[in-house]
C-alpha cells in the first residue's frame, strides 16, 4: 500500500475504494484514524461516488430504467489505477468501464490526490464527464477519526460560534434543533443517528474532533454542500465521522429518480469539477491547540 511520509505524518493510503488506512501524528506519537475492525463496523474510510448515503431499496431510475448501488456507491467496491506515487503525493483514478455501465449509466473519470503539506493532508477529488450527455452524481467522504476519549466525553468544534440548524433527514428540511451560538456539540448527539448541517450556513474556517478543550484534528472542506457527522448507534462509538458530502441520500420522499434525487449535481460533457479538503493534526509548536 502506499506510503506518504515527511517529518509530521505517515500516511498510508489504499487503492482499493480509495481508503485512508492511517493518518499518523508522528510528532504526539498518536493515530488519528480508526483501526479498521470488520466486527464492530464492516466499512473502511472511503470515498463515496456516484451517490453520497444510501438508496431507498438501493434502487434509482435514470430515464425510466432502473438501477442499483449498494451505500455509497461504486468507488468503495473498485480498485483504482494509481497514476503517481511519492513520498509527498499520490494520485488515484478510476473510469468507468462495461461493468460500471450496468450499475450507472455515465462515463466518468474519477481522481483523489493526497498530498502532504506539513501537519496537513490535502485530499483532492476531480469527476470528469467523459460521455457525450449530461452526467448526474454526487460525491464525499466517509472518514472515521479515532475518538480520544470517551465518546461522551467528545466533541464537533467549530472555528468560532454557529446559528445553523440541523438538517432533519426523517422530514427532509431543517429541524428546529440548531447550534445556538455554540462552537462545538457533544458527540452525545450522534447516539442514535447522524447530524448533517449545510455547509452554506455554516461561518467556520474548519471542522475539528477532541474534548471539550482541546480539539485533536481539523478538517477544512473546499466545494461540499454538506457536513455529516456519525457514529455507531448506542453511546460507545470508538470513532466520529466527519463527512464532506456533495450530494445527500435518499430521504423518505424521494421518488426514486437520480434527476430530482435532493443534492444531485450535474456536470456536461467533457466538464470536471474540483474539490478539497485539508486533514490536519491540531499542532502549535510542541503542544496540541487548546
Amino acid at each position: 500500500m502506499p506510503v506518504l511520509e515527511n517529518s509530521d505524518l505517515k500516511v498510508i493510503a489504499n487503492a482499493e475504494g480509495f481508503c485512508i488506512d492511517s493518518v499518523y501524528d508522528k510528532r504526539a506519537c498518536r493515530e488519528l484514524m480508526w483501526s479498521y475492525d470488520a466486527a464492530l463496523w464492516p466499512r473502511r474510510t472511503s470515498v463515496c461516488f456516484p451517490i453520497c448515503g444510501k438508496l431507498l431499496d438501493d434502487t434509482y431510475s435514470f430515464k425510466s430504467k432502473l438501477y442499483h448501488l449498494a451505500s455509497h456507491g461504486l468507488a468503495r467496491q473498485r480498485t483504482a489505477e494509481v497514476l503517481e506515487s511519492k513520498p509527498l503525493k499520490l494520485v488515484l483514478r478510476d473510469r468507468w468501464d462495461e461493468g460500471t455501465l450496468k450499475a450507472y449509466p455515465f462515463k466518468y473519470c474519477l481522481r483523489v490526490s493526497y498530498e502532504l503539506d506539513g501537519p496537513g493532508l490535502k485530499v483532492g477529488y476531480e469527476v470528469t464527464n467523459e460521455g457525450d450527455e449530461l452526467m448526474l452524481y454526487s460525491i464525499g467522504s466517509h472518514y472515521s477519526y479515532a475518538l480520544p476519549l470517551e465518546q461522551q466525553q467528545c466533541f464537533i468544534h467549530f472555528s468560532r460560534p454557529q446559528n445553523a440548524r440541523f438538517f432533519d433527514y426523517l422530514e427532509g428540511s431543517m429541524s428546529k434543533e440548531g447550534l445556538d451560538g455554540q462552537s462545538c456539540f457533544s458527540l452525545s448527539l450522534l447516539n442514535d443517528g447522524s447530524r448533517i448541517l449545510l455547509q452554506k450556513d455554516l461561518d467556520t474556517d474548519w471542522v475539528g474532533l477532541g474534548t471539550r478543550d482541546a480539539v485533536k484534528v481539523k478538517v477544512k472542506p473546499e466545494g461540499f454542500a454538506y457536513l455529516v457527522t456519525w457514529a455507531l448507534g448506542g453511546g460507545r462509538s470508538p470513532f466520529a465521522c466527519i463527512e464532506m458530502w456533495d450530494g445527500m441520500a435518499d430521504i423518505p420522499q424521494n421518488d426514486g429518480s437520480l434527476e430530482r434525487k435532493l443534492g444531485i449535481r450535474t456536470l456536461g460533457p467533457g466538464e470536471t469539477r474540483h474539490y478539497m479538503q485539508t486533514i490536519s493534526a491540531c499542532i502549535q509548536g510542541d503542544r496540541y491547540e487548546q
